[in-house]
């Protein structure tokens, strides 16, 4: 799969070309809401001539009309790509939106940009939406549409899984449930993904899915084994949102622990162009392991507070997902100093071999701080209250947090896969490391979470 940012040209022809063009009548895809536009003497006619030049539209395509007010006006669909599409406006400044791939999708109502379209937690269609700003008058305009996916194409395959292993399934955490007529998700909840048993590679794999991400800072993927006596489930963090229109194949590997032609002719103002669908961008592979005490799920009694200790883990930050349920940021008891971060033309890969061979107290899976991550650090742990946090460090063996004595200490960390820093200054930043700054050697201290749940 490839791109999928659809240019769309929309050109207004002059008059005296209108009577060569076909206008179709079509059928609107929510019979609710139909509406062929205003029926007004001076309404001008919006037309459409839909096609795709590159890539794959998924048919029919539904183009609604919004006031500048954001009230909905109109809407009909493109059943194919040799249809067209023909709307009565009156003039005025208008958003016009289109979604394609919308099989798998449910709209109760249009009222406005802002009702919301309610998106399954996965789906075998990728939903796609354009949209455009539109005056009409009496004189030509040109306008411009941008359409794209609005998900993320998600495929597993997980290897060395135990040979008895009857069922293996992924839950996906952080998945949206509904969008606006802007495109803005909404909801979160989690989806799964069956996988079945590959007999010529040994391996279990999912079909592609597509799932809208919502507006987290990070992905936990939930793994299933189910086996004679029991079912283990492992997570792993990825620690970014997914990107629409990016495809991602996520490989892990288990551990072990050690319109209709005829319609009559109008006339008005004539609005043509093509849909073009483009490509989706390069596709993401992310290798992981799964399996031993990576510890991505727990339970417990009792909330967890941010700076806390937990079964002698560091708590740095608590995150309420609801009332029985967090995510807890647990900061490494060990710090490295002099490490090379990954511009580095002497030893790039230093920080991630670290993150990738740490252990503690037999829990693996450790991760370098995310920018996000960092931030919130920052903010929770400035300058006043480092002695909290170094504190909590020393009740576990750890060393204090570095801050700064004099301008030539070393006490920025590495974060963003060891290609930004950070340090717990107040005037300090999370920054990017510069080109200029490849041979400077770094602090490192790495993060992991854990999705908690409590009082259950």
């Amino acid at each position: 799969m490839k791109n999928h940012s659809v240019n769309v040209f929309w050109l207004f022809a002059a008059l005296l070309l209108m009577a060569s063009c076909e206008v179709v009548d079509l059928t609107d895809l929510h019979s609710s809401n139909s509406s062929q536009g205003s029926t007004s003497a001076n309404a001008q006619t919006l037309r459409v001539n839909a096609t795709a030049t590159e890539g794959t539209i998924s048919y029919p395509v539904t183009v609604y009309a919004f006031a500048a007010d954001g009230s909905y006006v109109a809407s009909q669909a493109i059943e194919s790509a040799s249809g067209s599409l023909s709307l009565k406006l009156d003039p005025g400044s208008y958003r016009i939106v289109a979604l394609a791939g919308t099989d798998d999708i449910t709209i109760e109502e249009v009222e406005g940009l802002g009702s919301k379209i309610n998106v399954p937690s996965q789906s075998t269609t990728a939903l796609q939406m354009g949209s455009a700003n539109v005056t009409i008058t009496s004189t030509p305009v040109n306008a411009y549409i941008n359409m794209g996916y609005m998900v993320s194409g998600v495929r597993f395959t997980l290897s060395n899984v135990p040979e008895d292993a009857t069922a293996v399934s992924v839950t996906v955490s952080n998945v949206a449930t509904q969008m606006d007529f802007s495109g803005t998700p909404a909801g979160n909840s989690t989806t799964v993904a069956p996988l079945s048993y590959s007999v010529s590679d040994k391996v279990w794999q999912s079909d592609e899915i597509y799932l809208m991400p919502a507006k987290e800072q990070k992905t936990i993927f939930s793994i299933n084994i189910t086996r004679p006596d029991n079912t283990e489930t492992y997570a792993y963090t990825y620690p970014s949102a997914l990107v629409v229109g990016t495809p991602y194949h996520f490989r892990g590997k288990y551990t072990k622990q050690e319109s209709q032609p005829g319609q009559e002719e109008q006339s008005g103002i004539l609005l043509e162009g093509d849909f073009s669908a483009a490509v989706w961008d390069e596709l993401q592979t992310i290798d992981f392991d799964f399996g031993g005490n990576d510890i991505g799920i727990a339970e417990g009694n009792e909330y967890i507070p941010s700076g806390s200790i937990w079964n002698g883990h560091v708590v740095a930050i608590a995150d309420s997902v609801d009332e029985h349920t967090e995510d807890l940021l647990l900061y490494s008891i060990e710090e490295w100093t002099d490490v090379a971060s990954a511009i580095s033309t002497t030893n790039p890969n230093q920080a991630k071999s670290i993150a990738e061979n740490y252990v503690e107290d037999d829990i693996t899976g450790w991760d370098i701080p995310t920018k996000e991550q960092a931030k919130a650090l920052k903010v929770l742990y400035n300058a006043g209250n480092i002695p909290s946090l170094s504190s909590l460090l020393e009740q576990v063996d750890g060393g204090a947090v570095g801050y700064w004595e004099t301008s030539g200490d070393n006490t920025r960390y590495l974060c963003e896969d060891a290609t930004y820093s950070y340090n717990f200054k107040p005037s300090g930043v999370v920054s990017k490391i510069p080109e200029k700054s490849k041979l400077l050697l770094f602090r490192l201290r790495l993060v992991k979470t854990v999705r908690y749940t409590y009082g259950k």
